[in-house]
């Protein structure tokens, strides 16, 4: 049985039993927090797979990735603002980047890489500083 409890300008929620179906552009935009939620996980769990690095996250729930290195007083930022839409960016400075587009300050964008160039470009990145 379906009950309709509010509807919005073709926005409908209705409640079947004790589940909650949405329709229109309400059920769009939860879908799409849910694809970016699995998104940033993916990429979550393929950057915490090197143990080396150190998890950092700000206060906008940004996630941040240093290697800490016995030379050096300051840990180096490998990645930086993972967001909860799944990008983010790898420090170019590590890197080869001539195979990537880059930002005015020559960082990576993970939004659109594979998860093998993610786990290649971290590689790199480690290796160049150790």
């Amino acid at each position: 049985m379906l009950i309709r409890i509010t509807s919005l300008t073709s926005h409908y929620v209705y409640k079947v039993n004790t589940y909650t179906v949405l329709r229109g552009a309400a059920a769009d935009n939860l879908l799409e927090r849910r694809f970016f939620m699995s998104e940033r996980d993916n990429k979550l769990n393929i950057i915490e797979q090197f143990k080396i690095l150190i998890k950092s996250i700000d206060k906008y729930d940004r996630h941040y990735y240093y290697l800490d290195l016995k030379n050096k007083k300051k840990p180096a930022l490998i990645v930086m603002q993972l967001s909860h839409t799944g990008n983010g960016y790898i420090n170019g400075s590590y890197v080869n980047t001539s195979a990537y587009k880059t930002t005015k300050a020559g960082d990576i964008n993970i939004k659109n890489l594979t998860d093998a160039e993610i786990i290649q470009l971290i590689d790199e990145a480690i290796h160049n500083l150790t």
